[in-house]
């Protein structure tokens, strides 16, 4: 797995771009650009169904979106800025199920 996404962790955004092939045949098959105040961006892609966005922006942290659909999910990646000991604690113990 590519881990450019630690390239993220500091960065501002500032934007948040979705894109679809006009040919549906075509790969990706969805594309996310998350804009930063820096004038960088930082692209995720599906080569399978597209990436839809959720209706809303929820409360939680770190520890909350590790926790989420935990039991359906396993972490294949993670990047944060410092989180703390609890945290971490907290992340490890869900991650080791």
């Amino acid at each position: 797995m590519k881990t450019g996404a630690r390239d993220m962790i500091g960065k501002r955004i500032s934007g948040v771009v979705f894109k679809s092939p006009r040919d549906r045949r075509a790969a990706p098959n969805s594309q996310v650009f998350l804009l930063f105040d820096d004038g960088t961006y930082f692209e995720l892609y599906s080569l399978g169904t597209p990436i839809l966005p959720t209706g809303a922006v929820r409360t939680g942290r770190l520890a909350d979106v590790i926790a989420y659909l935990a039991e359906a999910y396993q972490l294949d990646f993670m990047a944060a800025v410092e989180p703390t000991a609890t945290e971490v604690a907290s992340i490890e113990s869900r991650v080791a199920r």
